[in-house]
This record gives C-alpha cells, sequence and structure tokens, in this order.
C-alpha cells in the first residue's frame, strides 16, 4: 500500500469506533434506489485494502451532485481488508446496524412529536414536573404491546416536549394514541403534579443518522424528524390536545389489516388495523411555517388509545 497516511482497520468495530468519535459518514454509492450491494462494485480498490469514502457533508454548490440529498464521495485514508467488506455490506442491510447508520444511505422512522402547550409561560418548576410526568406515563404504562423496546427506539427531548423514534409507523401511531389517551386520563384524574396540554404530530419519512456523544447514542437529520415537527406547525396553536398525523401516516392504513399479524385479531370482527383507519378525520390541506403545505388528518385518540384486550395486543 503506498498511501503514506493510510489508517488500517482490521475489524469492523475499530472502524465504527473511529467513525463515531471522527464524525464520520461512510458514503454508500447506491447503483439503484435500493441496492446497496454496488457499494462494493463502486468503491476504489487498492492493493492490500479497499479504501472508504467519507462524505463530508458536502453541499457541492461549486460541482453540483447527482445524488438528490447532495451527498459525494470523497476519498479518505481509511482502510479495510478486502475480505471485510462483504461484513460491511452485509451490514450495510441492517437499518438498525452501526454501519448502516453511519453510512449516507438513509433510514426510515416514524416519529411521534408531542409538545407541551404554552411551555414557555409556565414556571420552570413547572415545567420540570410536568416532563417528569410524561416520562413517568411512557415507563410505567403496561403497554398492550409485547415490549415497548420492541419498536421504540430513541426518546428525544426538545426542551418543550418529546419527540419518540419508532421503527415501525402503524405501532407509532397506536403508541401516539395511547400515550395521549393516557396523558388525557392522568389530567383528568389529577394523577400529574401540574395540570399541562398538549399538540401531537405524527409523520413517517428517510432520515440521517450520527453518532451523537452528547447523548451517547444516535441522533436523527432529514425530512422523518422535520415532518413530526412540520404537522404541529400546520395543526397551529389555537387547538390542543389533539393528535394530527400526515398523509404519509395514513397511507400506511390503506392495506389489507390481515397482512399485519401484530394489528390483526382473529378473534374479532374489528381489530387496531381498522380502527386507527376508520378514526382518522381528513382535515384538508395547511401550510406550516414555510409555507410548506401537509394534508394532515386528526386522529381520534381516545378511541384508538383505549383499546380492548380483544384487539390481540
Amino acid at each position: 500500500m503506498r498511501d503514506p497516511d493510510a489508517q488500517l482497520f482490521e475489524t469492523k468495530e475499530q472502524l465504527i469506533e473511529h467513525c463515531k468519535d471522527n464524525g464520520i459518514m461512510l458514503f454508500a454509492a447506491l447503483g439503484g434506489e435500493n441496492d446497496p450491494l454496488h457499494v462494493a462494485k463502486r468503491m476504489n480498490l487498492r492493493t492490500g485494502g479497499i479504501q472508504i469514502h467519507d462524505s463530508s457533508y458536502q453541499l457541492l454548490s461549486a460541482t453540483p451532485s447527482a445524488s438528490s440529498n447532495g451527498l459525494t464521495s470523497n476519498g479518505t485514508h481509511l482502510y479495510v481488508p478486502f475480505e471485510l467488506l462483504g461484513a460491511l455490506n452485509t451490514d450495510l442491510q441492517d437499518d438498525k446496524s452501526p454501519i448502516r447508520r453511519l453510512s449516507s444511505w438513509p433510514i426510515s422512522r416514524t416519529f411521534v412529536c408531542i409538545d407541551v402547550s404554552d411551555f414557555s409561560k409556565i414556571p420552570a418548576g413547572h415545567q420540570a414536573l410536568l416532563i417528569s410526568s410524561i416520562n413517568k406515563i411512557v415507563r410505567e404504562e403496561d403497554w398492550p404491546i409485547a415490549k415497548i423496546g420492541t419498536y421504540l427506539e430513541a426518546q428525544l427531548c426538545i426542551g418543550d416536549g418529546y419527540i419518540y423514534v419508532c421503527s415501525d409507523p402503524r405501532l407509532a401511531t397506536f403508541f401516539g394514541a395511547r400515550l395521549a389517551h393516557l396523558i388525557d386520563r392522568a389530567v383528568a384524574e389529577k394523577q400529574v403534579p401540574v395540570e399541562f396540554h398538549y399538540r401531537m404530530g405524527i409523520h413517517v419519512g428517510e432520515v440521517h443518522t450520527f453518532w451523537d456523544p452528547g447523548r451517547n447514542n444516535w441522533n436523527y437529520i432529514g425530512d422523518g424528524i422535520n415532518g413530526a415537527t412540520r404537522v404541529l406547525q400546520a395543526i397551529g396553536k389555537d387547538v390542543d390536545d389533539v393528535v394530527f398525523v400526515s398523509g404519509k401516516i395514513r397511507e400506511q392504513f390503506l392495506g389489507d389489516p390481515n397482512e399485519d399479524p401484530m394489528l390483526h385479531s382473529q378473534d374479532t370482527s374489528e381489530n387496531l388495523y381498522t380502527v386507527i383507519r376508520d378514526h382518522l378525520d381528513n382535515k384538508g390541506r395547511r401550510k406550516d411555517k414555510h409555507d410548506e403545505i401537509w394534508r394532515v388528518y386528526q386522529m381520534n385518540h381516545t378511541k384508538i388509545g383505549s383499546a380492548p384486550e380483544g384487539w390481540g395486543w
């Protein structure tokens, strides 16, 4: 190898830690929309190893990029043995693997964003109490789904609320409805130290991930997480204690409910899939603060969130 600045990584773990510590994104040159196998063919072969590319988040204003997100390959001095490349490409298929998370190939996630109404007008001590109240509800609820951790992968505090990151859009929709219902009940029964109100927006979309040292975990950038907050903006601040979902979420409930065993119970004629689908009220197209138009649906979270045992959850 003739590269005097070469850095060699014999294992995936070494490469992953280096990329996390140095903020490196591995460039995945895809041959098609969902064809990561072309990564091996497109990478730069060299004697004794294969070069990994770092996108460097270049916007490429002088040289336009062919990719829609503006990323392009930029040669680095990072090398791995050729036989390790196959393992990297295998991991790239798994959207929960560190290699995929560090790559330029985005993943799809659903974001449930809860925003506390008039948060800035609430005394600081009360703010802390109500945020803790939301955490307590999430932690202590005996969720009907087998284990909440199987589809809820992150909780991001945004100061005046939370963003919950979910791997499955349909289960995430139920999670949002159930959480809203539990908050309504806790406030009504005075089970929270401070009464509060909220708005919730749910959206599914692609995001890039990066390692966040402050959280010691992954964080998210892109349409999915931005869209959840944009749905909130489209709702407006004149209503609260409501849950709105985007048109992208609505599309998740237009198929055959029998295709999803987690949302369907053979024992009843009514199942959670159809209940969610039938309790999304079209509120038309609305603009967010950036004048982007969103089709939004208001969810009857009380009906959905109080799902009976017979729905198979």
